[in-house]
């Protein structure tokens, strides 16, 4: 009943092997940090409009904007077509998927966004899992 399969479309993360092995969905939280040191390769694909700080532990993919006053910390994947809107907060062990959106002045922290996701302006999202 709260197996990852039966509260998402896994087809909808590439990032889906973080749930194999999970008898609940939220079991995938604990393992965010072990997830990026195996599979995190830093890399900038990204455009950013204005000024934005972003760690060394970070992969953003082609296509994302970032707009000015956002930090990523990392260490964090960010995927293709996103966009992480003014003053977001992306701190330690965050997976987005493609095309999401962060909205402005969101904070996220150990949580996987799934593609599509949005979360919207002044949000916290912590030790989430968003489908």
């Amino acid at each position: 009943m709260f197996k990852p399969s039966d509260l998402f479309d896994l087809s909808q993360t590439e990032h889906v092997a973080i749930f194999d092995g999970c008898e609940y969905a939220w079991d995938a939280l604990k393992k965010i940090q072990s997830y990026l040191q195996t599979h995190l390769r830093p890399g900038l694909h990204n455009h950013c409009e204005g000024v934005a700080f972003i760690g060394e532990q970070v992969f953003i993919g082609e296509g994302t904007l970032v707009e000015d006053g956002a930090m990523i910390k990392g260490p964090a994947i960010i995927g293709r077509n996103c966009e992480i809107r003014h003053n977001a907060y992306i701190r330690q062990q965050v997976i987005i998927g493609d095309n999401c959106v962060v909205g402005n002045s969101c904070e996220v922290k150990n949580s996987i966004l799934f593609n599509h996701a949005v979360a919207p302006h002044f949000n916290y999202i912590g030790d989430s899992i968003l489908g």
